[in-house]
């Protein structure tokens, strides 16, 4: 659900002033663009505005990074496993 249109521009524009709603860190309204410009966090059901977020705090983003940090964690200890048997191999 998109954003509740009934959300006021003022009350949006009194949440820029805010921190992160995820992480409680300032927000970088100098560095825009892709990947850059603070998102406005809503509720995807309701459509109730909760505040600004950094790019990578969205629960979204926060996934899909977690989901590629575990896929190279695997990745790397398959590496190791086979590393490990070079090394018997050799000894």
């Amino acid at each position: 659900m998109p954003v509740d249109s009934n959300t006021s521009h003022a009350l949006i524009w009194e949440m820029a002033d805010k921190p992160c709603v995820h992480c409680g860190d300032s927000l970088d309204w100098t560095q825009l663009g892709i990947g850059k410009t603070p998102h406005l966090d809503h509720d995807h059901e309701t459509g109730e505005v909760n505040g600004f977020s950094h790019p990578s705090c969205k629960p979204l983003a926060r996934k899909n990074r977690i989901e590629k940090l575990e896929k190279q964690n695997r990745e790397l200890e398959e590496e190791l496993v086979q590393l490990k048997r070079v090394h018997r191999i050799a000894a």
